[in-house]
């Protein structure tokens, strides 16, 4: 496609040429290819006085260079003749003026589908909140504690209206931090790892007799290992009174201890007790018992007592025998008996009683564990 040459200072319009046979039915329009304007013809011509049709959907505004569209002026004139119910003209002034008039406005068919854009939003977002809130929610937050909450922890009560401490609950709170600092020094206490050989054997023992039991076999072979596992029971226990005895000075053993879990029983001491590091240690002593012994504990009401044939073997005057040393020592060394003084053996009561283990020394359970493998 070639773009016709012209100069500036040529004539800028559109023609029709001549033809010299009939000078009205032969006119032909020159017209530029680009829609613009062309350089005159050589041969005779007259001015067009047509309108050209745009060249694409948005035509171009009137300027001095495209002189064929009509001002804005003259097509809004204009655009009132469109109502006369006639077509108009492709490419007419009142074309262009329609198509200007129309422009910025909604039809009824758009208007109604933003309509249901609108709706269909509003309704998903109703849906979205209730979805979260009866499924995705959690029941319980935001809910308030229940006052006895507050009342057993006053730490939970807002810092602006929590009352000052008191120096006697300033104490009971250092007593706590002292106690639990202690629980963890005992980790390489030879007491300690005297308890910890005991429950580690007893939790094989339970281990073999339901071992024996799943896979059914012989009632003898179940019996013995159940009676071995009561016997390993008993020598938890006795390790468990050494481990208090050991903590405890000769002086505690009338005194009244406080659960360490219940912040009234804290308080309940004095001044001077939360001072005695004797009553920390005997308190960092029954607080690590107590996260350690729950298997031990359970065992009578687990399995003595819901297993019928190790019911039937802890009553019977056949088995008792085999764990009657183990029992005696349990019993001999309970540290609340008041017929005399709790009884630990001297070669238990030796080891419990040996320096600690250094850092990188194997334990007595490190041990233990090593040969059961």
């Amino acid at each position: 496609m070639v773009v016709p040459n012209y100069d500036e200072d040529e004539i800028i319009e559109d023609y029709e040429e001549v033809s010299p046979d009939d000078s009205q039915a032969g006119a032909r329009k020159v017209a530029s290819a680009q829609g613009g304007p062309v350089k005159k013809p050589s041969r005779e011509v007259k001015p067009s006085d047509k309108v050209r049709p745009p060249t694409s959907a948005n035509p171009r505004p009137s300027t001095q260079m495209n002189p064929s569209l009509k001002p804005r002026k003259e097509a809004a004139a204009a655009a009132p003749a469109a109502d006369s119910g006639e077509a108009p003209e492709p490419g007419s002034p009142e074309e262009l003026a329609a198509a200007h008039a129309s422009k910025g406005k909604i039809t009824a068919g758009q208007a109604k589908l933003i309509w249901i854009i609108c709706i269909a939003v509003c309704v998903l977002g109703l849906g979205a909140v209730a979805v979260h809130y009866f499924i995705f929610r959690d029941p319980n937050a935001g809910q308030p504690l229940p006052n006895s909450a507050k009342a057993n922890r006053p730490n939970l009560l807002p810092s602006n209206n929590r009352p000052e401490k008191s120096q006697h609950e300033k104490n009971a709170d250092a007593f706590v931090s002292a106690v639990t600092g202690r629980v963890a020094y005992m980790n390489r206490s030879k007491a300690w790892d005297f308890f910890l050989i005991g429950q580690f054997q007893f939790g094989r023992a339970v281990e073999k007799a339901r071992d024996l039991k799943r896979k059914d076999a012989p009632v003898t072979e179940q019996e013995t290992a159940w009676a071995d596992a009561i016997k390993a029971w008993y020598e938890a226990r006795y390790r468990i009174n050494v481990f208090i005895l050991v903590n405890r000075d000769d002086s505690l053993r009338d005194f009244l201890t406080a659960d360490m879990n219940d912040r009234a029983s804290i308080l309940a001491l004095t001044d001077r007790d939360y001072a005695d590091i004797k009553i920390q240690n005997y308190h960092a002593a029954l607080l690590k018992l107590g996260r350690y012994t729950d298997d031990i504990k359970k065992f009578q009401t687990d399995v003595i007592k819901n297993n019928i044939m190790v019911g039937n073997m802890f009553t019977s005057d056949q088995w008792k025998p085999h764990w009657a040393a183990e029992r005696k020592k349990w019993e001999d060394s309970n540290p609340d008996r008041e017929d005399a003084e709790p009884w630990i053996d001297p070669s238990d009561l030796e080891y419990c009683k040996g320096p600690d283990f250094l850092e990188g020394e194997k334990t007595g359970i490190q041990k233990a564990e090593e040969e059961a493998k």
